[in-house]
């Protein structure tokens, strides 16, 4: 979980394929009016699942909307305040665990 990132970052090649689900352009911008149809996407974590629905993972700016997520390193994929709006982040540091309970 990384707060100085406003994203969810990740594989460029899997973040492409979010991205054109949501009907983004190349700069990640899309019709807000589609919002309501877009799908959830969750994420898998250490066996949990943490779904992030169309309107958290869209940033509105007047008239138009940006998608969440964006390509970053190829190998990796950090979660920020995107994610982090919705599900904050508890680390136990006793047993070196990361668990992500619901905001509230």
């Amino acid at each position: 979980a990384d707060t100085g990132t406003s994203l969810v970052a990740g594989p460029p090649s899997e973040v492409s394929i979010i991205n054109r689900i949501i009907g983004t352009d190349r700069n990640g911008i899309f019709d807000c009016n589609r919002v309501s149809q877009l799908p959830t996407f969750t994420f898998t974590i250490n066996g949990r699942k943490y779904p992030l629905t169309p309107e958290q993972y869209t940033i509105r700016i007047q008239t138009f909307c940006i998608s969440g997520f964006q390509g970053f390193d190829p190998s990796m994929w950090i979660i920020g305040d995107t994610f982090l709006r919705n599900y904050y982040s508890e680390n136990n540091i006793s047993d070196n665990t990361e668990a992500f309970p619901p905001s509230k």
